[in-house]
This record gives C-alpha cells, sequence and structure tokens, in this order.
C-alpha cells in the first residue's frame, strides 16, 4: 500500500518538507527537529517504506542508515535459519553461539576485549556500558550473517558489524557444510540366462520373440503457474529490468536458484527482500558482475 501512496506523489520535495515537519511537531519516530523529521521522510519516500517500517528495522546514526540487529535477525530466521546460544554474554564478557543456514554451520564468539580493540564507546550512558550483554550479542548476530546471508545486509550500512567480521571473528569451530546423501545404487542387471543348446535331434522350434525394450518414459510438462504465481515474476521481472540475466547467475551463485530453476521458484522471504530493497538488490547485483 505504501507504494502505491509514493507513486501518487507529484511534488517528492514539498512531500519531504510537509512530511518532515509533520514528524518533527509529533515527535513520532525519534524526530526532535525539522531536519532529522525530513531526513526520515526522504528515507521513507526513496525506499518505499512507511515510517513505521523504517523506525522498527533502522537506525539513523551519523546520517546513515544502519539495519538493526534484532531486524536482521529476525529475517534470518524466517528464512530458516536456527542458533544455538552457548554464552549469553550477561556475565558482560563473552557472548558465543552456533548458526546454520542452508547446511552450513558456524560457531562465532565476541568479547568485551574485542569491543575494546576495536574502539567500542564505554563511556558512562553508552549502550556498552548500560547493556554489554546485548550489544556482545548484536555483534555476534552482525558477524554470522554477514558470513551466512550477506544479502539481507545487501546495500544496508551496517555500521562496525559487518566491517569487523575479519579482524574480530574467532571461530570457535570449522564450518561444517553439508554431505550430499549418496546417490542411491543403482539397481543389479538382470541377469541374461544363457541360450539353449539346440538337439538337431528334436524337432526345431521357432525362437520366442525378443520383448521389444519399453519406451523411455517421458517428463511431464511443467505445471502451470498460478495466477499468484504469474503475479510474483511479473513483479519481479520489472523490479529487476534489464539487469535479469545478471540477477539469474547472482541467484545460482548465492544457492537461491537452483539449474533450471525460473523466478517463480525463489522463496517468500527472497521475494520480499527483492521487491522491498530493489535498489540494493541491484548495486548487489552490479557488484558481483
Amino acid at each position: 500500500m505504501e507504494i502505491q501512496l509514493y507513486n501518487q506523489i507529484t511534488d517528492p520535495v514539498k512531500a519531504i518538507d510537509q512530511l518532515g515537519t509533520m514528524f518533527a511537531k509529533s515527535g513520532m519516530f525519534g524526530c526532535d527537529n525539522e531536519n532529522a523529521g525530513k531526513m526520515l521522510a526522504m528515507i521513507c519516500l526513496a525506499e518505499r517504506q512507511s515510517p513505521t517500517y523504517i523506525n522498527r528495522n533502522f537506525d539513523i546514526v551519523g546520517g546513515k542508515l544502519r539495519k538493526k540487529s534484532m531486524a536482521a535477525f529476525a529475517e534470518f530466521r524466517q528464512a530458516g535459519g536456527k542458533v544455538r546460544w552457548i554464552k549469553t554474554g550477561e556475565d558482560g564478557k563473552e557472548a558465543s553461539a552456533e548458526f546454520t543456514f542452508e547446511g552450513q554451520t558456524v560457531q562465532l564468539s565476541f568479547t568485551i576485549e574485542q569491543a575494546r580493540q576495536g574502539g567500542a564507546n564505554f563511556k558512562a550512558g553508552s549502550n556498552w556500558a548500560k547493556t554489554p550483554g546485548n550489544m556482545l550479542r548484536a555483534r555476534v548476530i552482525s558477524n554470522a550473517l554477514g558470513m551466512l546471508c550477506p544479502e539481507i545486509f545487501a546495500g544496508d550500512d551496517v555500521g562496525n558489524d559487518i566491517q569487523q567480521v575479519a579482524p574480530e571473528m574467532k571461530l570457535a569451530g570449522p564450518v561444517v557444510a553439508a554431505t550430499p546423501p549418496a546417490a542411491p545404487a543403482a539397481p543389479p542387471a538382470p541377469a541374461v540366462a544363457p541360450s539353449n543348446v539346440i538337439d538337431i535331434k528334436a524337432d526345431v522350434q521357432p525362437a520366442p520373440a525378443r520383448a521389444e525394450p519399453p519406451a523411455p518414459v517421458q517428463p511431464p510438462p511443467p505445471a502451470a503457474l498460478t495466477a499468484e504465481q504469474q503475479a510474483t515474476v511479473a513483479a519481479l521481472e520489472t523490479a529487476i529490468g534489464d539487469a535479469g540475466p545478471a540477477a539469474m547467475k547472482w541467484f545460482l551463485a548465492q544457492g537461491w536458484l537452483q539449474p533450471g530453476e525460473g523466478l517463480e521458484s525463489l522463496k517468500e522471504i527472497r521475494v520480499k527482500q527483492i521487491l522491498t530493497k530493489t535498489p540494493a538488490f541491484l548495486r548487489a547485483v552490479k557488484g558481483a558482475a
């Protein structure tokens, strides 16, 4: 519904001014002045999302849009990701967890010493000083998601969480790739009975007719797409545009699609990510080309 509303705006500059003033006067969404309100209004128009959605999923830090770790974690779980917490970080020293996604499992940790070395703010009143457990868990989540499903952060500014994956990541165990199931053994070929020896003294009988091998079974034709699938494919093709071939290669490389599959085979969570974050998705595809 937000997309239809934004498409009706003919003067975006005027809309940003009006919405920004309204946000600032209401004090909603953390806007305490008109400049902050106008910035939020501009982000809403650019991302085609409601201010409630932006406020729930992002922070504006240093003038940049930064995805909240809990919002990214929720997308991870919706996409089938699983987590097992080993250390919650409530001791203020270390958080550690095991993450599993699409056949890969990693165990990551983050310590308060690593946060200090990375320049975290521990001044009185800061989040690191007030709730170190929350901050430790958030850093573990960001690092793990950056490894296993970076598409959740594609195009978003996630601050130091992703930038520090390499120097601050501490693997507590190897990456375990799922072992593909062994292919079923082919059934043994039927034994060929030895041909009968013909006794020249006996009446010669005609050889039995050899049965023709059965015709190969043709695979059934692909099922016709439902109306909902057709609408989804049309929306994706419109969003992707001329980047279609590059996007298909990207889908295959990321494991979103398997060879021979089309856009209708994308998971619902993937479709939502593409349609709600089209500019970020296209940037990720272009960067991988």
